[in-house]
């Protein structure tokens, strides 16, 4: 099981729009609703295990990319997983990020992201 921070999470190929090009997965932008990170929602399967981490990274599907958070589900262009077709999901696919880790304690954590962010 790996973990992820907020600055790592903004720091991915990730987006909501425009739309990510499939079946190349051509990043033209990327943008995450911070606010919503910050209350340490659980979305799309994914446990945030405090307000900088998340938790649980695999249990989605074995993909953890957020590419939306649209009340509270997890959506690739406004659309969920489960709809997706075979070559999107493909795509989709490519961003997990289970080799991801970070072993600093929550309070190492925040004073990161307070210095990354100038808090």
């Amino acid at each position: 099981m790996g973990y992820i921070t907020i600055r790592e999470l903004l720091e991915l190929p990730i987006q909501i729009s425009p739309n990510l090009n499939a079946p190349t997965g051509n990043i033209e932008s990327q943008h995450l609703l911070i606010e919503e990170i910050w209350k340490g929602l659980h979305v799309g399967g994914l446990v945030w295990n405090d307000d900088y981490t998340i938790d649980n990274i695999e249990s989605y599907e074995r993909y953890t990319a957020i590419h939306g958070f649209f009340n509270g589900t997890l959506t690739w262009n406004g659309q969920k997983y489960e709809e997706l077709t075979d070559e999107q999901k493909i795509v989709f696919q490519e961003y997990k990020l289970s080799h991801i880790q970070d072993n600093r304690t929550p309070a190492e954590r925040m004073e990161a992201i307070k210095r990354y962010y100038k808090l």
